[in-house]
This record gives structure tokens, C-alpha cells and sequence, in this order.
């Protein structure tokens, strides 16, 4: 049971610490990725947040603002949007980019000190959870959370996470492989480096090869350092850990949830996407065979987002 604690404790200050550092590139790669990519889909949900009556709208996990910025305009003068994040780095950041919004809405940070949620039972109209629980080591108590502070017939909106029946789909996998080899021969090296765990004698290589990626090495072997440094000082960690070993716990689940068990809600609205797991669309025959994929399988997608309403099941 302490060893289980120590874990939890370690990934979460892990992420903490990584998306402080990281908080400003975060901002400029991952936040314009999602809102090219993503928009079109969370604006299909606008209805959940078109409701009558002051809403209390808590985004879990803010990071870059994503979700603030995509859901605030479809929020009232009378409405709440909360924006959390366990990393204070990320909350400045989007406080300061939010601020010059001209918003509609009531906005507040509240930063995530702990394990619990720190709101009253029963007090939010709408949560939402965008790529965050593959972040978290105890997602069973994270979801009794969100279970506790969500309202009878309240809306929980969990988008951009893992899909296990991706995983699961060996049609997939094998065509994801032989398209990788193809068009994205750099990922699908990292990918057998990381399976076979020969990721720093690549790096080693890589430093002799090419500037570009001696200081992308260069600067990633910084960042473990800072990590290390802390948690050392915090006696969360005895050895060292790599670099792969920090971002496994960043990303402490990468083999997906099943949307539909996720929750013991009713599902409202789910869809699944990435089936080719980001091999470039613009090529119009992989744009095609893409859709293809999806119309196929489209359960089966790489991530998924998907609507429930906390009520009472048959």
C-alpha cells in the first residue's frame, strides 16, 4: 500500500514539475495542434453548455486552455468556467492569455493541490476532462471525484484520451506499423527503441549525426536534470530516472480506457478518431483510405471523446 502511495505521489509531482517546465512550448506546439485538430469536434457539443439557468463549468487538467477557449463562447454573462491544473506554470499562463479575451463568462483558477477534487458534493453543472486521465496514477478515485462534485443529471465531457479498442484491433496496429515504416520512418524507429528499450544509445548515436537533434538531446537531458534535482531533494526518487522513464510517468497510461465502461453513466454522444494514428492526411490517398478506417471502425479510433449524463441506470 506505500509503495502504491510513493507512486502516486511520484507521478503526479512528475507531471506537476514537467508541464511547469514545459509550460510555454506546451503552449505553442500542443495548444495550436489541438485547436487546429480538435475544434470542429468540441463544437459539436455547444447544446451542453447552451442551457438555460447559471451554469458551473469546471475544465480539469486546463494545461494549455484548450477547452476554456474552445467552450467560453458558447458560455453566458451569469455563467462559472473554473479552469484547474496540478502545474501553476500552465494556470499563469492561461490566466494572462485568457485575460485578454473579451469573455462573456465569470472565470476563476484553482489550482490542484491534491488527490481530492476541492469542490462542495454535488455542486457542478458540467465537468470536463481533456487528455488528463492517462496523466493520473488512481483514475478509479479521480473519477469518484468527479462523481462526488457533479450534479444529479449533471454532463461529464472526456475528450482526447486513449482508446483501448484501438489497441485491441490488430487490423489496425498492423497497418498503423507498415504506414509509420513508410511515411514516418523517424517515429517508427523511436517506437522499436522505446519497445526495446535502446532509447539512449539512439540519443548517444543521434549527437554525432545531426545539430538539430543533438540539441533536442541536448535540452531534453536538461529537463531531466531540473526534474531529478527536485525530486531528490523531495526524496520521492533514490536513482535517477531517464528521460523515458520521466515521460512514462507523464504519460503513465498509453494503453487506452473503454469509453463505454469508462463511467457508469449514460452515454450521450461518443467518437472515436487518429485510426491511422497521425500518418500525414494531407496526402489524399491517406486521407481516403483514413475515412475508409473510420467508417469501418469507428469504435476503434486511437483517442475518443465522449458525453455522459450522470442518471440514474435501468
Amino acid at each position: 500500500m506505500k509503495t502504491e502511495i510513493k507512486k502516486e505521489k511520484l507521478v503526479r509531482r512528475v507531471n506537476e514539475l514537467f508541464h511547469d517546465y514545459t509550460s510555454e512550448e506546451y503552449e505553442k506546439i500542443t495548444h495550436a495542434e489541438m485547436i487546429n485538430k480538435e475544434e470542429e469536434r468540441w463544437a459539436r457539443l455547444k447544446k451542453y453548455f447552451e442551457n438555460n439557468g447559471p451554469l458551473v463549468v469546471v475544465d480539469i487538467g486546463s494545461g494549455g486552455g484548450f477547452v476554456p477557449f474552445s467552450i467560453s463562447k458558447y458560455l453566458k454573462k451569469e455563467d462559472t468556467l473554473v479552469c484547474t491544473d496540478v502545474s501553476q506554470g500552465m494556470l499563469d499562463s492561461l490566466k494572462n492569455r485568457l485575460s485578454k479575451q473579451n469573455l462573456k463568462c465569470n472565470l476563476q483558477f484553482s489550482k490542484l493541490n491534491s488527490k481530492s477534487l476541492n469542490f462542495k458534493d454535488s455542486s457542478i453543472d458540467i465537468i470536463t476532462v481533456n487528455s488528463v486521465l492517462h496523466h493520473i496514477a488512481d483514475t478509479q478515485f479521480f473519477l469518484n471525484e468527479i462523481d462526488r462534485i457533479l450534479k444529479d443529471k449533471g454532463i461529464l465531457i472526456i475528450g482526447h484520451e486513449p482508446n483501448i479498442n484501438f489497441y485491441k484491433n490488430d487490423a489496425l496496429g498492423q497497418i498503423n506499423f507498415f504506414l509509420r515504416a513508410i511515411f514516418s520512418p523517424k517515429d517508427a524507429i523511436k517506437d522499436i527503441a522505446l519497445a526495446f528499450g535502446i532509447e539512449e544509445i539512439l540519443d548517444n548515436a543521434s549527437l554525432f549525426i545531426s545539430k538539430k537533434r543533438k540539441k533536442f538531446v541536448v535540452e531534453r537531458r536538461k529537463l531531466a536534470y531540473k526534474i531529478n534535482d527536485v525530486l531528490k531533494k523531495e526524496k520521492l526518487i533514490e536513482a535517477e530516472l531517464s528521460h523515458r522513464q520521466i515521460m512514462s510517468l507523464v504519460d503513465y497510461k498509453t494503453k487506452g480506457f473503454n469509453p463505454r465502461k469508462l463511467v457508469p453513466y449514460k452515454l450521450l454522444h461518443i467518437e472515436t478518431y487518429n485510426h491511422l494514428r497521425g500518418i500525414n492526411h494531407k496526402l489524399p490517398f491517406i486521407r481516403q483510405y483514413a475515412e475508409k478506417m473510420r467508417k469501418k471502425y469507428p469504435l476503434d479510433g486511437r483517442t475518443f471523446l465522449a458525453v455522459y449524463q450522470k442518471v440514474q441506470q435501468l
